[in-house]
């Protein structure tokens, strides 16, 4: 495991700077590491009634798609 995680690490090294240099890096980047604009974080702590969903496989995707319809028929009121 700790190899994977080396091996995670040099692979970032590198391909950081090709993202950043070519412009793909999208303007959510930050986000998927937890940092979050001033505003947004705001909006997120005032919203206690919220339901989560994390997915990252394409397949999770998938099932998330038909799943969250039912969630908001369900739980109309929950963000």
């Amino acid at each position: 495991m700790m190899l994977y995680d080396i091996g995670f690490v040099i692979f970032s090294l590198f391909y950081l700077p090709t993202l950043i240099f070519k412009g793909k890096i999208h303007g959510d980047f930050l986000e998927r590491f937890g940092k979050f604009s001033p505003e947004k974080r705001k909006a997120l702590e005032g919203s206690r009634d919220a339901i989560w969903i994390q997915a990252v496989s394409v397949g999770e995707v998938a099932v998330c798609k038909s799943l969250i319809p039912l969630l908001r028929k369900e739980f109309p009121d929950t963000k």
